[in-house]
């Protein structure tokens, strides 16, 4: 499960933490927990909601944790080996 949330991410760039809680149907806390091994290695960061939320239940994204993959992308990976000319 680990590996499908990194490479989800890793493609997306970056996604909502309630995204990848209800993509990969788990719980916002072991999501979290999940991505702090990546947060402390520097791979990923986790962005703080922009403004506290009233309550509405209707938040939209920026109100939200956004997690953001800031480690190499594949295609860095894959451009690694390649000739340059």
């Amino acid at each position: 499960m680990i590996s499908e949330i990194r490479t989800y991410l890793r493609d997306q760039g970056s996604a909502p933490l309630s995204d990848l809680a209800r993509r990969f149907d788990m719980d916002e806390d072991a999501v979290r927990g999940m991505l702090d091994l990546w947060v402390r290695k520097g791979l990923i960061t986790i962005h703080a909601p922009a403004e506290s939320c009233d309550g509405c239940t209707a938040c939209d994204v920026r109100f939200q944790e956004i997690c953001e993959w800031i480690g190499e992308t594949r295609n860095d990976t894959h451009d690694r080996g390649a000739p340059t000319c």
